[in-house]
């Protein structure tokens, strides 16, 4: 079995949604109400599988980070040179 055999279902499953006119990639948050709940599309909706796992994301230190340490890699923020490479 070649790797990407795997993730054939997962593929025909967004595929499926998709042709639906569902789009799990491009989710739009209207609100955000808390570390773990926003509104989409007009409803409150619970948020499962962020990358907000220890909720970090609303933490006042996490926050106030990035301005302590202007032009250097803070979480949450991709870091330059790696996008650029070598």
């Amino acid at each position: 079995m070649v790797f990407f055999d795997k993730l054939r279902p997962l593929a025909e499953a967004r595929q499926h949604l998709a042709e639906q006119g569902v789009d799990s990639i491009h989710v739009v948050m209207d609100e955000i109400l808390s570390a773990t709940e926003a509104v989409i599309e007009g409803r409150r909706t619970i948020l499962v599988g962020t990358n907000n796992y220890l909720g970090l994301t609303f933490d006042l230190p996490v926050l106030k980070r990035p301005a302590e340490l202007p032009g250097k890699k803070v979480p949450g923020q991709p870091d330059p040179g790696w996008l650029m490479g070598p």
